[in-house]
């Protein structure tokens, strides 16, 4: 993987060269990019957490997931802070006010902040298909292997960096790519590929059932969002990937990070926290009192096993945590 930092001690000043300079220029945007990208997660964040405290039950009624969703919003809004701090205070000491074991210190707390989020958003985004999935299909225990081969693979990648960083050994980019990286884009795209299945799920054998109001509408297009930004935060991971053997020159997308990892799952959540996840509520027709077990009653023939009951039951799940 790329240096985080490509810039060297004493960058101006006299006798500086000219790859010092582009050095510079490419630490600071660098940081241009995280704090772009820092900016639009605070923004969510921010939401998130506003309405997941606005919205809080009476107590004992989902309040606990609420409670976890929150601090899992204010860690990473801790996280990625921290980072921006420490990239900063690296920038500071690359332009000669501290010595290079202090700028490997940096470096190494920057790494372990990113794995970090990392995992906590593959976490959240497992969580959010593990609610969608079935639970007789074996994809929650891929999801769960996958999850597991992250965490894994994530501690071995940090414990490589920070050899890196303290003793200078450089390990294959491939090694690095398939450790860092690959286990990430194959994570969000299993998770990915769920929210498409139940979107063509729901267009093929529910969205006739549903009233024709805002309610399908709500439904579809949450679908249609998680599965869009599912799919854009895989195409990401997988030019991250590409960038990792320097097809993109002096440009990196792990710049934008660990924002983008952090805004990612915070969506989710926003979502979560605003009652937008496949609730029972959004599978109703326009009386109160018919949710999508009644419909489902009224077109199954009697004891027939009914192939809709398992977007009900993922749908009861969700609205149980939070209601």
């Amino acid at each position: 993987r790329k240096a985080q930092h490509t810039f060297l001690p004493m960058l101006v000043g006299r006798g500086s060269s000219s790859l010092d300079v582009y050095n510079l220029k490419l630490e600071f945007l660098q940081i241009t990019a995280e704090g772009a990208s820092y900016g639009i997660f605070l923004a969510v964040a921010i939401m998130s957490a506003n309405s997941l405290i606005s919205h809080s039950p009476e107590p004992g009624s989902g309040s606990l997931a609420r409670k976890i969703l929150l601090g899992i919003t204010l860690f990473m809004l801790l996280g990625t802070t921290t980072h921006l701090g420490l990239h900063l205070g690296c920038v500071i000491l690359g332009l000669g006010y501290g010595s290079q074991m202090k700028l490997a210190h940096l470096s190494i707390g920057q790494t372990v902040i990113r794995r970090i989020v990392y995992f906590i958003s593959d976490a959240v985004v497992v969580w959010r298909a593990w609610v969608l999935s079935s639970p007789s299909l074996p994809v929650r225990w891929v999801l769960a292997l996958l999850l597991a081969a992250t965490l894994a693979t994530s501690m071995t990648l940090l414990a490589f960096n920070i050899i890196s960083l303290e003793t200078g050994r450089v390990y294959p980019t491939l090694e690095q790519n398939m450790l860092g990286t690959f286990c990430l884009l194959l994570t969000n795209a299993c998770a990915t590929g769920v929210v498409g299945w139940k979107l063509w799920y729901y267009r093929r054998n529910l969205k006739q059932y549903l009233n024709r109001g805002s309610r399908r509408g709500t439904v579809e297009g949450v679908l249609v969002l998680l599965l869009e930004s599912g799919a854009g935060y895989c195409i990401f991971w997988l030019l991250t990937m590409v960038d990792d053997f320097g097809y993109m020159g002096g440009f990196g997308f792990e710049w934008f990070q660990p924002g983008v990892s952090a805004t990612y799952p915070t969506l989710i959540i926003l979502l979560v926290s605003q009652r937008k996840m496949l609730t029972k509520e959004a599978f109703s027709y326009a009386g109160p009192t018919l949710d999508m077990q009644s419909i489902v009653n009224d077109h199954e023939p009697e004891g027939a096993v009914s192939p809709h009951k398992d977007l009900t039951r993922s749908s009861s799940t969700v609205n149980g945590l939070l209601s």
